[in-house]
């Protein structure tokens, strides 16, 4: 069903929401709420009907309601003064004060999906209902996993995640491609649970929806704690299926035409170009993420991804002009900001620009820690706050970001970003040892990551090593030709301080003057 008020656009088939025609990311609790107001089209919601319809009976503090409530209001562009949309009824509820349209489903013959993409519609995800092999009808793991799961990854921002009572009504459908179809889904994730005592083996499923498989895991678990058993399937599941999920939008982007009129499938097409870490890959995703905001300048994602891009040139040694490079980073970056809203991966990017742009280290970890408090699965927020932290003197805080990174995400692609960010938080932290070792084994697994030997000539020489401080500065040189004083200076990121513990590269500076 579709309900249509004020600017507003709610279908809880695709559980999507959009205002003014945008598509806004909800927690699953204010979704669900602005369902209740639409569906009583004027009429009161008491306390009563909120606690059965969106907290399923639950009790919940007063706190809490008043929370979903102001978030329900800023989604549909009301306040709690003016209630314009939602009006408040004083020690009685609360209702729609506009009119409501409906709109049932199409009534056309259900397609297979094919390969196509909408910079206005995410794909859309459910969580089907785990199958749990045990005796007692009344145990509630499988059910609370299920919850978890679909809430978690709610938060991430690049799906739409379909409500948790659309996939329980089919709960007894077998047929994937069925069920895909009555729920609108283009993903779907199933799992089964194995008991034997106190032990758990979980199996976690993607598919597509023609049920092809494209990501499986298993996880061991025992039942020590029943919610915290919950938290840590939720947490992997959602660290994980993210990445796999990407590759499978990125494919379906790469199966369109050239001519797509679509920014959001040129963005898609960028990220493989952008997280393999080579100056020609860079610029390529460049030039597709400029193709992006040819089609739509207005695209945040776009707007975010190049900001980053042009941000990385200066720091790994790829910019002819690293002056005009971090300029347009900056203001791509403030133009995505003010566009934001609380997208996560927008904000990782956002995060990501104004740390290798910015004196200041206090926006990155800004919108950083911002991207956190909407998804504390993303692995890639994890990484990006982990270096802002670092930039601002923290290493120890930022090296526990860096290892839940890789915890959420062990095979991400930016993999040797967390790893480099982890070595310079042991440098921070004088763990000079722990910090070769890591870097030692970034440059052997990705090679590309060359200009992480000024990073080891600086260790060598804080240590006296003159012998190893020479190897990794000729091995810096060979690897970039046509180094210059110039790109090592400018690429030491505007905020660092060149005095921190956390960054000491530039003590290369004195002995490249022969480069």
């Amino acid at each position: 069903m579709r309900y249509r008020f004020a600017s507003c656009r709610l279908d809880t088939d695709r559980h999507i929401f959009e205002r003014d025609g945008e598509a806004l990311h909800l927690e699953p609790q204010v979704f669900d709420l602005l369902v209740c107001l639409a569906q009583s089209n004027g009429e009161l919601v008491t306390h009563d009907l909120r606690l059965s319809s969106v907290w399923k009976g639950l009790h919940v503090s007063d706190a809490t309601i008043s929370a979903r409530m102001n978030a329900a209001r800023r989604a549909a562009g009301d306040d709690g003064k003016a209630q314009r949309i939602i009006e408040t009824v004083a020690r009685r509820g609360f209702r729609l004060a506009v009119p409501v349209a409906t709109e049932g489903p199409g009534s056309g013959v259900p397609q297979e999906p094919g390969p196509t993409l909408s910079t206005s519609k995410l794909p859309t995800l459910t969580v089907l209902p785990f199958r749990y092999q045990v005796a007692d009808p009344f145990d509630t793991l499988a059910d609370g996993i299920m919850d978890e799961l679909t809430s978690a990854l709610s938060r991430v921002g690049e799906f739409h995640v379909i409500a948790r009572q659309s996939a329980v009504a089919l709960r007894d459908d077998p047929d994937i491609r069925t069920v895909a179809r009555v729920l609108g889904a283009d993903y779907l994730v199933e799992g089964s649970i194995q008991r034997a005592g106190e032990r758990l083996r979980i199996a976690v499923t993607l598919l597509d929806a023609q049920s092809r498989t494209l990501w499986s895991a298993r996880y061991d678990e025992r039942l020590d704690d029943l919610f915290e058993v919950q938290d840590r399937i939720a947490m992997q599941v959602a660290g994980q299926l993210p990445v796999k999920l990407r590759g499978a939008e990125i494919a379906r982007a790469n199966e369109m035409t050239e001519g797509s009129g679509e920014a959001r499938a040129w963005v898609l097409r960028a990220l493989p170009h952008f997280w393999r870490h080579e100056r020609a890959e860079n610029d390529q995703a460049i030039q597709l993420l400029s193709r992006a905001l040819e089609i739509d300048g207005q695209d945040v994602r776009a707007l975010a991804y190049k900001a980053w891009a042009l941000a990385q040139r200066p720091a790994y040694l790829w910019s002819e002009d690293a002056g005009a490079d971090r300029a347009e980073a900056k203001v791509l970056a403030n133009c995505a900001a003010a566009r934001a809203q609380d997208d996560p991966p927008t904000l990782v990017a956002i995060s990501a620009a104004f740390s290798l742009t910015l004196p200041d280290p206090r926006p990155a970890l800004a919108f950083a820690q911002r991207a956190i408090e909407v998804d504390p699965n993303n692995a890639w927020g994890r990484m990006r706050l982990g270096w802002a932290l670092n930039y601002s003197g923290r290493p120890a805080e930022g090296l526990s970001e860096f290892d839940q990174a890789r915890r959420l995400s062990p095979l991400d692609p930016l993999l040797y970003n967390m790893l480099i960010g982890a070595a310079i938080s042991h440098v921070g932290l004088g763990h000079y040892d722990l910090a070769i070792a890591i870097i030692d084994e970034v440059i052997a697994s990705t090679p590309q990551v060359s200009w992480a030997y000024r990073i080891l000539a600086s260790i060598h020489r804080r240590l006296g090593d003159r012998v190893n401080e020479a190897i990794a500065t000729r091995k810096l040189v060979a690897a970039n030709p046509r180094l210059t004083m110039k790109q090592l200076e400018d690429a030491l990121p505007p905020g660092m301080v060149r005095q921190s513990p956390t960054y000491i590269s530039w003590q290369l500076l004195d002995d490249c003057s022969s480069v």
